[in-house]
């Protein structure tokens, strides 16, 4: 193990990839002009404009930092991380109002939800494809040890806090769909979770 910090980002992107396939599910529902699960979609618009700003992406952000302070010529090519977040938090925004629309009113235009989901879906799979090849094997290979320690030391000051605030029931729907969250991984314990019924 380099850092449980980088370990639970790749589990995080293990479980957010899971949750695309659910979402890629409801979209094909909808092409097919068929009834998407309405809490289900609404679960998953919740989980995507909360977990990854709260838990997935200030990870990330502390290890560009280092990353900036122990290698600046590497990281410099690391920099579009921040446009990235931005640019996938625009394509949220658009999926999230055009899922809300389809969920109180599946008549009125489709099409729309169809195209602000494909594009949210894709580029949120190309963007966690971009950090793996770059951000994480980047952090891996210039990072020492004493700065993966200080890592996982600030995010534990700062996860754990988040963590007991965290509902643990609030995707019941997303929970039944898939367990990802009740893997064994120490990073499942800061995703919301509820026991099946």
């Amino acid at each position: 193990m380099v850092s449980q910090a980088l370990d639970d980002l790749r589990a995080e992107h293990r479980w957010m990839t899971g949750l695309l396939d659910l979402l890629q599910g409801q979209i094909r529902l909808v092409a097919e002009d068929r009834q998407a699960d309405g809490g289900l979609l609404l679960e998953i618009v919740e989980f995507f404009a909360s977990f990854p700003d709260l838990f997935h992406h200030p990870k990330e952000d502390l290890i560009l930092r280092r990353l900036v302070a122990r290698s600046p010529a590497e990281a410099s090519s690391l920099q579009q991380l921040e446009i990235e977040h931005e640019e996938g938090g625009r394509e949220f925004k658009r999926f999230m109002r055009t899922a809300i629309r389809l969920v109180l009113d599946p008549e009125v235009d489709p099409d729309r939800f169809l195209s602000a989901a494909l594009a949210f879906m894709e580029s949120e799979r190309r963007h966690m494809a971009w950090e793996e090849d770059n951000l994480f094997r980047t952090a891996e290979h210039f990072l020492l040890p004493e700065d993966w320690h200080d890592i996982d030391t600030q995010l534990k000051c700062f996860i754990e806090p988040l963590r007991k605030q965290e509902g643990r029931s609030r995707y019941k729907r997303i929970s039944r769909s898939v367990g990802w969250w009740r893997a064994g991984s120490s990073a499942a314990s800061a995703l919301p979770h509820d026991e099946p019924t």
